[in-house]
């Protein structure tokens, strides 16, 4: 076993995966058990992963990587179309049930037989749609086995030239590696600022046990900003508006309201006798580094319960 980082939409995933004797006493990255993984924690399917190493290489069920003392890192990229449709192996029954369980935890979606809350028989997403349509998904309330995948946002990243030693900048953490490994020039260095939106989200939120329901309603805001970004509907929220104070001013109060509004990216503005939210962001990328923090902080609130 081996605990390899994947980078994706800005999120690190500490991922336990297992590992296969290369024949010559070296120990080898299993990569279709990790693509099967992936598919379970981020719902790519393995032909719609590109996974890629800090030096460039492409890493897929036919390559070789071993697995040394260092620790290992790979981005992974979805593929914008595939060349091949989607396939399902012969025996993947047993590939399903040694992913989803055993040492090599895995998180949602897992499916269980109909009617059988008990079976520990679990299988993925795409064998339950493809295989076998008697399996309903698992309510992630259920069990607890995303916990045993530990994940950080990233809310930042510096790419620095120059020698083997540079400086990192401020409140930055040097990735291990070069970026410009085997090729001349100079060393180029990966730096990277983690969980700065979900720090400042905590710390207007706090130790409330009610956050589910602001960070639910914020989340649906921005998803359709995301969605729509050039429909001028979603650009502002009336803050007298029934389902924002239901959900978000009626249980953080004005203070915390105005901060945590802020923190997703609006304004507040007064137009005659109203005040609105105004989304001021629109054309960055702010909605959506917003979108998966808050998905995580949505998530987080939810198992914990």
């Amino acid at each position: 076993m081996t605990e390899v980082t994947i980078v994706y939409k800005r999120q690190e995933l500490y991922v336990t995966t297992a590992t296969v004797d290369s024949g010559d006493g070296r120990a080898s990255l299993a990569v279709e058990l990790l693509q099967c993984q992936l598919l379970s924690l981020v719902g790519l399917a393995p032909e719609e992963q590109v996974l890629v190493t800090l030096d460039g290489r492409i890493v897929d069920e036919a390559s070789s990587l071993s697995v040394g003392h260092r620790p290992l890192r790979l981005f992974l990229f979805e593929r914008a179309e595939t060349s091949t449709p989607a396939t399902v192996p012969d025996d993947w029954h047993e590939i399903c049930t040694r992913c989803t369980f055993g040492t090599t935890p895995v998180v949602q979606p897992a499916f269980r037989r109909v009617g059988d809350s008990q079976s520990a028989d679990f299988i993925c997403r795409a064998c339950a749609q493809t295989c076998a349509p008697d399996y309903e998904l698992v309510d992630p309330l259920s069990w607890r086995a995303s916990s045993a995948v530990r994940s950080r946002f990233i809310s930042d990243i510096v790419v620095i030239a120059g020698g083997p030693d540079v400086v990192a900048p401020k409140g930055y953490e040097r990735v291990e590696g070069d970026l410009n490994y085997g090729a001349s020039g100079d060393y180029v260095h990966l730096f990277v600022k983690r969980d700065i939106f979900m720090k400042d989200l905590q710390e207007i939120l706090g130790s409330r046990t009610d956050s589910q329901k602001p960070t639910s309603a914020a989340l649906r805001y921005l998803e359709n900003l995301v969605k729509t970004p050039t429909d001028p509907k979603f650009h502002k929220i009336k803050a007298s508006n029934k389902y924002f104070v239901s959900n978000i001013s009626d249980i953080l109060g004005p203070d915390s309201t105005l901060k945590f509004m802020e923190w997703c990216g609006f304004v507040l503005e007064q137009t005659g006798d109203d005040e609105f939210y105004r989304f001021s962001y629109v054309t960055s990328g702010s909605a959506t580094t917003s979108l998966e923090a808050m998905r995580r902080r949505f998530f987080l609130a939810a198992v914990s319960s």
